[in-house]
C-alpha cells in the first residue's frame, strides 16, 4: 500500500494567526484614522478663530435674549436687541441690518445655524484666513437682509442664515475654481467621515468635498432648493449671490498666492471695517433698545396731545413709537407697536365738545351697544360700566383673533376721550406682567393743559 502523505507540522494554528494578523491590521488602520481625524479637528479649530468667535457671539446673544425675555417675552426682547423689519429700516434704524444676523427665533433655529456655520467655517477659514471670512460673513449678512427687504414683506428678519449661505456658496465657488474637491489633506476613511459631517451641516458644504461631478451637481441642486425658497428665504438668495461672487474675486485667492502679500493691507482694512460694523451694530441695537428694562415697572412721561386741550402720561417705551393720526370726528394718537412694546396704546379725542354730561354719555353708550355682550365672526366684546377717577366711563373688552383689546371711554370737560390698549396673544400669557392695567393708568392721567384753555378743532396736529 502506498504511504499516506505527510502532514505539515503546525497546520492547525495557521487560521488563528491569520485572523489575529487581520485584527491587528484593522485595529491599526482604525486607530490611525481616528488619530488622523483628531489631529485634523485640532488643526481646524486652531485655524478657525473667527468662526468660533462668530458662533460664540450667536450663543451669547441668545443667552442674553433668554435671560431678559423668557417664554413669550422672547420676541419682544429680540426686537429690542436688533431684530429688523421693513418699517424699522424705513425709520432709519439701519443698524438692525447687521445686528439681526446674530439673533435667532428659538433654540432650534440657533442650533441649525450653528451646525451649518461650524461646518462651512471650519472648512473655509483655514484656506482663506480669518480676515477674508469675516468680510464674507458681514457682506453676505448685509446683502441677505437687503434682498429680503427689497421684496417688501414685513416679516421678521433675524438669524445668520443669509451669512451662512454666503459661506456655503463661497465654498462651492472655490471648489469650481480649483476644479477638484476642496483639499483637506486626509486619507480614507477619514476623508469619508469628514464628508459625512459636512453633509450633516449642509448639502452645499458637502458639495465642496464631493469627488464625483454627479455628487457635486446633486448636492448643489438640493442645497440651493433648500436655501432659496421665496418669500421667507429671500435673504438666503442675497447671501448666496454675494458668496458666489466674492469667491471669484481676487479677494479670495488662496493665502499662498503671490497676490496675497500686496493685498494684505487692503484686506486688513476691510476686515477692520467689517468688525467695527458688526460690533457697533449690535452695541447700538442693545443700547437703544435697552431690553433689560422691559420687565421693569414702566416709566411714564407727560405727552401733549396736539390739537387738543389735554396732556397724558405715556410709558417712555411707547413714546418712541408715537404715530399721530388725524380723523374727522376724533383726533387719534397711537403709541407703541405690535412687536416693540407689550401694549399698543391708541388715544382718541373728539373734535368738538358734546352736548351731554358724562353720565348721559355713558348711558347713551350702553343703549347704543344694545347689550352687554356683542359677538361676530372675528370679535367678541363685553361692554360694562366703570369709572376713570371720579368720572363714569364705559369699558369694552374685545377678544380678537390675534389678541385682546381693552377700551375706556368717557368725557372730560365735554370732550369724548377714548383710551384703548391692544396686546398680542403672547403678552397675555406672560406672568408677572408689569404692564397689566396700563390702559387705566394712562386714562387716569388725562388732564387739561389749563383750566380755561381754548381749543380749536381746526388746529394743525
Amino acid at each position: 500500500m502506498p504511504a499516506a502523505p505527510a502532514q505539515p507540522e503546525h497546520a492547525g494554528p495557521a487560521p488563528q494567526q491569520s485572523a489575529a494578523s487581520s485584527y491587528r491590521t484593522v485595529r491599526c488602520f482604525v486607530s490611525g484614522s481616528v488619530a488622523e481625524l483628531l489631529t485634523f479637528a485640532v488643526q481646524r479649530l486652531r485655524g478657525s478663530p473667527v468662526t468660533l468667535t462668530l458662533m460664540a457671539t450667536c450663543v451669547a446673544l441668545d443667552w442674553l435674549c433668554r435671560r431678559w425675555g423668557p417664554g413669550p417675552w422672547r420676541d419682544l426682547v429680540s426686537w429690542h436687541m436688533g431684530e429688523a423689519r421693513w418699517g424699522s429700516i424705513l425709520n432709519g434704524e439701519i443698524y438692525r441690518l447687521l445686528a439681526s444676523a446674530f439673533l435667532h427665533a428659538d433654540g432650534r433655529h440657533l442650533s441649525n445655524n450653528l451646525r451649518a456655520l461650524g461646518v462651512a467655517g471650519l472648512i473655509l477659514e483655514p484656506a482663506l484666513g480669518g480676515r477674508r471670512l469675516l468680510i464674507l460673513y458681514t457682506v453676505s449678512a448685509l446683502a441677505g437682509a437687503l434682498c429680503y427687504l427689497a421684496a417688501g414683506h414685513d416679516y421678521r428678519i433675524l438669524g445668520a442664515s443669509g451669512a451662512i449661505t454666503g459661506l456655503e456658496l463661497a465654498l462651492v465657488g472655490y471648489r469650481l475654481r480649483l476644479g477638484r474637491p476642496f483639499p483637506l489633506g486626509l486619507r480614507e476613511p477619514a476623508y469619508a467621515v469628514v464628508q459625512l459631517g459636512a453633509l450633516l451641516g449642509s448639502p452645499l458644504s458637502f458639495a465642496a468635498l464631493a469627488r464625483s461631478r454627479r455628487a457635486f451637481g446633486g448636492a448643489v441642486m438640493i442645497g440651493v432648493a433648500q436655501q432659496i425658497t421665496p418669500p421667507r428665504n429671500l435673504g438666503h438668495l442675497g447671501g448666496a449671490l454675494v458668496g458666489l461672487l466674492l469667491s471669484y474675486t481676487l479677494l479670495f485667492r488662496p493665502r499662498s498666492s503671490a497676490a496675497d502679500t500686496s493685498a494684505s493691507a487692503y484686506v486688513t482694512a476691510l476686515a477692520a471695517l467689517a468688525c467695527a460694523a458688526v460690533v457697533g451694530s449690535s452695541a447700538v441695537a442693545i443700547g437703544v433698545g435697552r431690553p433689560w428694562h422691559l420687565r421693569e415697572e414702566p416709566r411714564f412721561v407727560a405727552v401733549r396731545l396736539l390739537s387738543t386741550p389735554f396732556t397724558v402720561d405715556i410709558p417712555e417705551l411707547s413714546v418712541r413709537e408715537a404715530r399721530p393720526m388725524s380723523g374727522q370726528e376724533l383726533r387719534l394718537f397711537s403709541y407703541g407697536g405690535p412687536y416693540s412694546t407689550p401694549v399698543r396704546l391708541n388715544i382718541g379725542v373728539s373734535a368738538e365738545r358734546l352736548a351731554m354730561t358724562a353720565e348721559q354719555y355713558v348711558e347713551a353708550g350702553q343703549i347704543v351697544s344694545g347689550r352687554r355682550e356683542l359677538a361676530d365672526d372675528e370679535l367678541r366684546r363685553v361692554v360694562s360700566r366703570t369709572r376713570v377717577g371720579a368720572l363714569p366711563a364705559l369699558r369694552t373688552d374685545s377678544e380678537q383673533q390675534a389678541g385682546v383689546e381693552t377700551t375706556l371711554e368717557w368725557t372730560v370737560d365735554g370732550f369724548c376721550v377714548r383710551v384703548s390698549g391692544y396686546r398680542e396673544d403672547w403678552a397675555t400669557q406672560s406672568t408677572p406682567w408689569v404692564w397689566e392695567g396700563i390702559e387705566s393708568r394712562v386714562a387716569e392721567s388725562v388732564r387739561t393743559v389749563a383750566v380755561n384753555s381754548r381749543y380749536s378743532p381746526s388746529d394743525a396736529p
